[in-house]
């Protein structure tokens, strides 16, 4: 089923990624083409400087991005994820990573973090699919967050006027152009203050 953030209600999203089908099955993101995604989220989390602790990746499927940021050396990882298929498949992928797994949805679990729980928050291809009625979230994103907001998403919202909103600044705002998968996507990077 394909669905529209405007036009289905919030039951029939959450839905259609608790129990997602064809190239959005957990087996499609460890390919050669997904792992170039996660090396491109490492090299902006090196090149910003992105402290190495206390991590919260929103929508992480099986876990490939907190994988790779843990091979080089991140941890306290924490992953949200909506599709028990999904975190099925990341201890068949990833037997050896040491991640806190959140099995639910963002809307269920983000009242429940502290204030500045996390130095930093990101995403990738996920609050794109945030429905309209969830659009509350991201005030909550930004209460968790102490310090970086690094999200790499198709523009459909106006994501600096969003995150701006609730004191962070846009520190840069990047074509993903050269990423295989990413065409369409920008990567944002913000900070706190």
């Amino acid at each position: 089923m394909n669905y529209d953030i405007r036009k289905n209600t919030l039951e029939e999203c959450l839905e259609h990624w608790s129990n997602p089908q064809d190239h959005n099955l957990a087996e499609n993101y460890n390919g050669p083409q997904c792992k170039q995604r996660s090396k491109y989220l490492v090299s902006i989390f090196k090149k910003y400087k992105i402290p190495k602790n206390n991590i919260l990746e929103i929508g992480c499927n099986c876990c490939r991005n907190l994988n790779k940021l843990h091979d080089h050396k991140y941890k306290n990882l924490t992953g949200i994820e909506i599709s028990k298929k999904a975190i099925e498949k990341q201890k068949e992928f990833f037997p050896k990573l040491k991640v806190t797994l959140i099995n639910n949805t963002i809307e269920d679990c983000i009242l429940k973090f502290k204030d500045n729980q996390f130095e930093t928050t990101f995403t990738m291809a996920v609050l794109q699919h945030i429905h309209i009625d969830s659009n509350w979230i991201f005030e909550h994103i930004a209460r968790i967050t102490n310090k970086n907001i690094i999200l790499i998403e198709e523009p459909v919202r106006n994501y600096k006027k969003i995150f701006e909103s609730y004191g962070f600044t846009l520190i840069d705002k990047r074509n993903c152009n050269k990423i295989e998968g990413l065409v369409k996507y920008k990567c944002f990077i913000f900070k706190k203050g």
